[in-house]
């Protein structure tokens, strides 16, 4: 028998609330039909995005937000930011903040070079300091036995607590 036109067929659900509803003697079991081929998901699954915590991003949002603004260095915030709020070792919070600096530093360069708002000759003069540096301090650390101790962990965080 088919429901009157303007009424609703109600179902008894067997078990729990989870099973199959079971169809009543005047309404008949409904008819439940796969979207088309067009309207299924393809591409890869988006699960990773549940593992995600927003607070990263926030952080990340509110340095890039003070750096905008101030012209701070990132790693003076947000190195400290990985160590002392998310517990981030030292030198895996180094190593992150470096390579996610280098990222954005190599797009400001960009732009500031396309608004011809580099000084160059300022630049050369800091590199011929910073960039020896730079690779003698990695060389150092090379050679380094336990640069993940508690001693190098101790080290640099009192490092970035005088920074």
């Amino acid at each position: 028998m088919i429901p009157a036109a303007g009424t609703h067929c109600r179902y008894q659900v067997a078990g729990s609330a989870a099973a199959d509803p079971v169809p009543t003697p005047d309404c008949p079991r409904p008819v439940i039909r796969a979207a088309p081929a067009a309207l299924q998901p393809t591409g890869p699954r988006l699960e990773f995005l549940a593992s995600i915590n927003p607070l990263y991003s926030l952080s990340g949002l509110a340095v890039g937000i003070l750096v905008g603004l101030t012209g701070v260095g990132g790693g003076s915030l947000m190195t400290p930011l990985l160590v002392l709020v998310f517990g981030v070792h030292p030198v895996t919070a180094v190593g992150t903040d470096l390579l996610y600096a280098s990222i954005t530093k190599a797009g400001g360069t960009a732009i500031h070079g396309l608004n011809k708002t580099i000084d160059w000759v300022v630049m050369g003069l800091l590199a011929l300091g910073s960039v020896p540096a730079t690779v003698v301090t990695l060389l150092v650390l090379s050679q380094v036995d336990g640069a993940r101790s508690p001693a190098a962990a101790h080290f640099i965080t009192t490092a970035l607590g005088g920074a």
